[in-house]
């Protein structure tokens, strides 16, 4: 295959340039201001940048889970239920002892680098869980979680968190 001559490299390039240069642009659109979705584990604000629903074929449980970042090892709190909400409602936060949940029952797990895996350890307490157009939104009030590692203490969590 014949190189290309430096001259007509450097014209590619320039037509490139002022091609792109021309193009009108618009007003910027920055990132959707994420602010009000978090969550606070320890005292420290995670602000959720990705959600995901997730589902195991023959499993009898799935979850959503809020990212604070597409980064490996980012924080994330995941929230099970025996199906995901269609309906707003109040569901029972359950310590999961990996007896199947009930219709109104859920669970969570947070997973940062700080506190490594923990999981919700109180008595029921109700959460309320909202559905807007398919987006589902969960207010957890002051809770507490712990680490599955039994040298770990015992973190306060809250959350309001949403679909994006």
């Amino acid at each position: 295959m014949p190189t290309l001559k430096p001259k007509l490299i450097f014209a590619i390039a320039l037509l490139a340039l002022t091609t792109v240069g021309g193009c009108k642009k618009g007003a910027a659109v920055g990132p959707k201001d994420n602010s009000d979705n978090v969550w606070l584990l320890n005292n420290i604000k995670h602000t959720v940048t990705g959600t995901n629903r997730t589902g195991t074929p023959g499993e009898p449980e799935t979850s959503i889970v809020f990212q604070e970042s597409y980064i490996g090892n980012s924080a994330v709190i995941d929230f099970t239920f025996k199906t995901l909400p269609t309906a707003s409602g109040t569901y029972r936060l359950i310590y999961h002892d990996l007896t199947p949940l009930g219709d109104d029952e859920m669970n969570l797990v947070v997973n940062t680098r700080d506190t490594n895996s923990c999981q919700y350890i109180g008595e029921p307490v109700n959460v309320q869980v909202t559905v807007t157009n398919g987006k589902i939104k969960i207010d957890v009030p002051p809770v507490k979680v712990k680490s599955y590692d039994e040298s770990q203490a015992v973190y306060d969590l809250s959350a309001s968190v949403y679909e994006l």
